[in-house]
């Protein structure tokens, strides 16, 4: 069996649609997907062990495909034969988030060298393409921002460039809808998301801006360590006396772990 067909064997249509169904929980999520609410984001960003042991039962046999094969970005892509805004973004989720689920604490140097590579590669990829503008997935706000974390987690300040000028066209997305009025041009899914942003739209501005600030939190870190602390330990890292002290002295760790003793 070829490095290929030993993932594309896995990873399915069939099993995309799985992960979709897993991460958004869909049959509950409904016009959420407009915008997500607090018990998503609270699953998604809260570190939970029962939810880390689903993750890796049902995709950790996919990841670790991945890896054996030794893929590129470009690779993945053709050999998947990505498509639809859903099928970018299942492949993005698999390597963004549930390696991050699934390798923690010194296993998660695995993430940042091996996967989180192939997703900013991947995420700037579907950028060039314009696959998070496009419709229905421009204002679902529930799926569209996991098109530019791959790029939050980078240690490239140019790439964070990229991702707060991603930002800013989801801000002004968002305005834009919710000046428009309603159009009876609009596909469901639009129409859809108007109601919703129309309805909340301080709820709207919130939640981006929630976006916004986490990138600039993640970038701050990139224009004054040039990489990020908290990874200096599963990386084998040495680390400064400044890295130290910020990391003794409660710096940032975005949920990770931080051994600041090396």
């Amino acid at each position: 069996m070829s490095r290929i067909s030993q993932f594309t064997r896995i990873l399915t249509p069939s099993f995309r649609e799985s992960l979709l169904d897993f991460w958004f929980q869909r049959q509950k999520l409904g016009s959420n997907s407009a915008l997500p609410g607090q018990s998503d984001i609270a699953r998604w960003f809260s570190r939970d062990a029962e939810f880390d042991k689903l993750c890796t039962r049902q995709f950790l046999p996919a990841l670790e495909a991945i890896r054996e094969a030794n893929v590129t970005a470009t690779e993945l892509r053709t050999a998947l034969n990505l498509k639809s805004p859903l099928d970018w973004l299942s492949t993005l989720l698999l390597l963004d988030q549930m390696s991050r689920n699934c390798y923690r604490d010194l296993q998660s140097a695995v993430v940042f060298t091996q996967f989180d590579p192939l997703a900013s590669e991947l995420a700037l990829q579907a950028i060039k393409q314009g696959v998070p503008d496009s419709r229905p997935i421009k204002y679902q706000l529930a799926y569209r921002v996991w098109f530019y974390l791959p790029l939050m987690h980078t240690e490239n300040l140019e790439t964070h460039k990229i991702a707060r000028l991603q930002y800013d066209k989801i801000s002004n997305d968002a305005e834009e809808l919710i000046r428009s009025g309603k159009d009876s041009s609009m596909d469901p899914e639009t129409e859809d998301c108007y109601r919703v942003f129309s309805e909340q739209p301080d709820m709207v501005r919130e939640y981006i801006k929630r976006c916004t600030d986490e990138e600039e939190k993640h970038s701050a870190l990139i224009e004054r360590f040039g990489r990020y602390p908290h990874r200096n330990t599963p990386l084998g890292r040495t680390s400064t006396e400044d890295e130290i002290a910020y990391l003794k002295n409660g710096g940032e760790t975005f949920g990770a772990k931080a051994d600041y003793d090396n």
